[in-house]
C-alpha cells in the first residue's frame, strides 16, 4: 500500500497517484470513498459563485476519488484541462491549486484525512507543480553547503542575489534571517552574528524562500524608538523600537536588532532571571507594521544607564534607562518608587509630572515573580479626552496589549455606564464579542460610541475576562464637563470618590494642579479606615484659564503597608477644549463665523484666546474656520475641533 507521505519526496507521490489512478486498474468504486450526488450538467455551471460547487471533484463526475487526484496532477503538471468550476480544485481552501492540494485529497481518499473545505474562492490561482518536502537536513545560514558559517556564506548570499549567482542548496539555508524572503537583510542578518554578536540564524520556516532584493536597507535613517527604556522587575514593560527602511516603509520580519547597555551597573536583574544587563535580543523579528519589542526585568535607580538600539550596520538610537523599582528592592510600590526623582521620567521628556505617574501607575504591585495578568496590559480612553459636552458623542476606546509570554484569550468585552463620582446603579452601553487569542507581543482596541448624558458629567465602565488572569478586568473613567464658554470664572465641581473595599490602612494624594486652581478637601474620612466611606473635595478653576488647561489630582488607597497592594483614583478637570465659541458668549453660531470674517478681512478683535478660532485645528485662523463653523451650524457639519485634536507648537 502507498504511503500518504510518499516517503516526503514529490515524485514518490505521483508514482503512487499514477500507480493506483484508474488507468492501472483502480477505480472511484473500489476506494473506500462515499460518492455523492453531482450537481448536473457542468456546462451549465456558472464559475461567479459558490452554488453547487463540490470541492476535490476535478474531474467532474459527481464525486470524490483517485480520478480527481490525476486531474488536479495533470492540471498544474502536464497542461491538464482546468477544474471547471476552477474552486473543485481547491479543496484544501487556500486559493491555490497546488501540489498541497494533491497531498490534501491523497490524505483525505488514503488516510482518514479531512474533508474538502467548503468553497472559499471561486477563481483559486494556479500554482506551481514542484514542492519542497521538509526542513530535514538544513542548517539555515550555510549558503555554500560548506558545513559551517562564515563571511564566505554572506557573500555567496550576495552573489546570488546581486550577481544572479547559484542558489543555495537548499534554498532555507540562504535564509538566516527567516522571513522566507532572501535578501539584504539576510546578509546583515548574518554579518552580525558573525562579527558584532548578533543573534543566531533562525530555524527553517520556509522550504521555498522567495528572492528578494540587493538593495541595502538602511534601517537607522527612518526607525525610530520609544524615548526610553522602561524597566520593571516583572519585564513587564515592552520597548520597541519602529523599523522603516529608506523608503520610510515598515521592514517586516527582521530581528537583526539588539541592544547594549551602557553604565548599567546599579541597575540589576531580577534574582531568579536569566538576564544580563549587557546585551539583549528581541522574542521575535518585526511585526507587519515593523515594531520589534524588547523586554528586560530588573530594578534599581541609575541615571548614567543608557541603551544603545544597534543593526550590523549603524546605530538607530541611544535612551535612558528608567526603573520602575527605584528603590532596587524587586518590587514597585506607589509609597516607596515614585519620588519625583530624574528616574521616574517614564517619557523621556525631562519632566516628571502626570504623564510619568500615568506610565507608572499599571505597574505598581508588580515583582519579580510577576502574575500573568500583570503583564496583560490594557488601557481605558475617551476621545476626545478633554472636558466634554452634553449630549456630545464620544468614542470609549479600549487598548489591549498583551506583554506575557504565553497566549491570552479574551471573549466578552462590556461597557457601562454610571453617575459620576458616588457610583449608583449602571446601565449597559454595548458588548463586544472579541472572542480571539493575542498572542505574546501582540496588541489590539475595541472601540464604542457613547452619547455624553444631560448632565454633562458620569462614569464609563470597561469589563472583560481573560484567561490569563484568574479574575475579571475593570477599568473607569469619570468625566466632568464645563460650560461651553471659554471663560471659567472660579467654577468649582463637587468630586466624591467612593471608598467601598476596607480597610484602607492609608492615602497618597498626588496634584497636578495649575497655579490659580484650588483643591478644597471638604470630607476626608481618618485612617486606617474599617467601614465603607467617601472622600469628598471641591476643584475649583481659576478666573479666564486658557482654553485646554487642566488640573488632576489623584488619590490612592492603600490596603498594606508598602501601598503594594492599592487602588487608585484620578480625577481630572479640564477647561472647555471645543473651539468655535470666537466672540465668547458661551454659543457656537453664526455670531462666531461673522466673528471670524471680520478679524482675518476687516482687522476685527481677535478670538479670546486666539486658538478658539482655529476650529479645524490646522494651527491658523484663517477663512477655512470660519467655513467650518457655518457648515456646523446650518448644515449639519463636523463640530469644530478639539484642542486636544491639534498638534501645534
Amino acid at each position: 500500500m502507498c504511503s500518504k507521505y510518499c516517503a516526503g519526496v514529490f515524485c514518490v507521490l505521483i508514482a503512487c497517484l499514477l500507480l493506483t489512478s484508474p488507468l492501472f486498474g483502480a477505480t472511484d468504486e473500489e476506494n473506500p470513498v462515499t460518492i455523492e450526488k453531482g450537481w448536473g450538467n457542468i456546462d451549465n455551471q456558472l464559475a461567479d459563485t459558490c452554488d453547487g460547487q463540490l470541492p476535490g471533484d476535478a474531474d467532474g463526475d459527481g464525486g470524490l476519488g483517485v480520478g480527481d487526484l490525476v486531474y488536479i496532477l495533470s492540471y498544474i503538471c502536464s497542461g491538464g484541462s482546468d477544474p471547471f468550476p476552477l474552486a473543485n480544485g481547491d479543496p484544501n481552501g487556500d486559493c491555490v491549486t497546488d501540489t498541497n492540494d494533491v497531498i490534501y485529497m491523497n490524505d483525505y481518499i488514503f488516510g482518514g484525512g479531512p474533508l474538502p473545505v467548503t468553497c472559499t474562492c471561486v477563481e483559486p490561482l494556479k500554482g506551481p507543480c514542484n514542492m519542497a518536502d521538509t526542513c530535514d537536513g538544513q542548517f539555515p545560514g550555510d549558503a555554500n553547503s560548506d558545513g559551517g558559517l562564515n563571511i564566505y556564506d554572506a557573500i555567496f548570499i550576495t552573489d546570488y542575489i546581486c550577481l544572479d549567482g547559484a542558489p543555495p542548496d537548499p534554498l532555507p539555508n540562504g535564509d538566516p534571517n527567516g522571513d522566507c524572503v532572501i535578501d539584504s537583510n539576510d546578509v546583515l542578518y548574518l554579518t552580525a552574528h558573525l562579527f558584532s554578536g548578533g543573534p543566531p540564524p533562525v530555524e527553517c520556516t520556509c522550504v521555498e524562500p522567495v528572492t528578494g532584493s540587493c538593495f541595502l536597507t538602511d534601517l537607522c535613517q527612518n526607525s525610530w524608538t520609544d524615548p526610553a527604556f522602561r524597566v520593571c522587575p516583572g519585564g513587564d514593560e515592552p520597548f520597541r523600537v519602529y523599523l522603516r527602511d529608506a523608503y520610510n516603509q515598515p521592514v517586516v520580519g527582521d530581528s537583526a536588532i539588539w541592544i547594549e547597555f551602557v553604565d548599567c551597573t546599579i541597575i540589576q536583574p531580577c534574582p531568579e532571571s536569566s538576564q544580563e544587563f549587557t546585551v539583549l535580543y528581541p522574542l521575535a523579528p518585526s511585526d507587519d507594521s515593523g515594531m520589534i519589542t524588547f523586554y528586560m526585568n530588573g530594578g534599581g535607580c541609575d541615571n548614567s544607564c543608557y541603551a544603545v538600539i544597534k543593526t550590523s550596520s549603524c546605530t538607530i538610537d541611544s535612551v535612558p534607562v528608567k526603573a520602575f523599582d527605584i528603590d532596587g528592592d524587586f518590587g514597585v510600590s506607589i509609597k516607596n518608587d515614585f519620588d519625583f526623582s530624574h528616574c521616574n521620567d517614564y517619557n523621556g521628556d525631562g519632566l516628571i509630572n502626570y504623564n510619568d505617574n500615568n506610565l507608572f501607575t499599571p505597574h505598581a504591585g508588580h515583582h519579580c515573580d510577576i502574575d500573568p495578568c500583570d503583564m496583560f496590559g490594557y488601557e481605558f480612553k475617551l476621545d476626545p479626552e478633554s472636558n466634554l459636552l452634553p449630549d456630545q458623542q464620544i468614542t470609549l476606546k479600549l487598548d489591549l496589549a498583551n506583554n506575557s509570554f504565553d497566549p491570552c484569550y479574551i471573549g466578552m468585552i462590556g461597557f457601562f455606564a454610571s453617575p459620576f463620582g458616588t457610583g449608583g446603579d449602571e446601565e449597559l452601553i454595548e458588548t463586544v464579542n472579541f472572542d480571539s487569542t493575542l498572542l505574546p507581543g501582540t496588541e489590539a482596541s475595541v472601540a464604542v460610541e457613547y452619547i455624553i448624558p444631560d448632565t454633562g458629567h458620569g462614569c464609563v465602565h470597561a469589563r472583560f475576562t481573560t484567561d490569563c488572569c484568574t479574575t475579571s478586568v475593570e477599568l473607569t473613567r469619570c468625566f466632568q464637563s464645563t460650560l461651553h464658554c471659554i471663560p471659567d470664572s472660579n467654577v468649582c465641581y463637587e468630586l466624591r470618590i467612593r471608598l467601598d473595599r476596607v480597610p484602607i490602612l492609608d492615602t497618597l494624594w498626588h496634584e497636578y494642579v495649575l497655579p490659580g486652581w484650588l483643591v478644597a478637601p471638604t470630607h476626608v474620612p481618618t485612617f486606617p479606615l474599617y467601614t465603607p466611606d467617601s472622600i469628598v473635595l471641591n476643584f475649583c478653576t481659576p478666573n479666564m484659564s486658557d482654553l485646554g488647561d487642566s488640573s488632576s489630582v489623584i488619590i490612592t488607597a492603600c490596603f498594606d503597608d508598602d501601598c503594594m497592594d492599592f487602588q487608585e483614583f484620578e480625577n481630572r478637570v479640564v477647561i472647555a477644549s471645543r473651539t468655535g465659541d470666537v466672540n465668547n458668549d458661551c454659543w457656537i453660531n453664526v455670531g462666531d463665523a461673522v466673528h471670524l470674517i471680520n478679524y482675518i478681512f476687516k482687522y476685527g478683535p481677535a478670538p479670546v484666546p486666539v486658538n478658539s478660532g482655529d476650529t479645524n485645528c490646522d494651527c491658523g485662523v484663517n477663512v477655512g474656520d470660519a467655513v467650518k463653523v457655518i457648515n456646523y451650524v446650518f448644515k449639519g457639519g463636523l463640530p469644530p475641533c478639539t484642542i486636544d485634536e491639534a498638534d501645534c507648537p
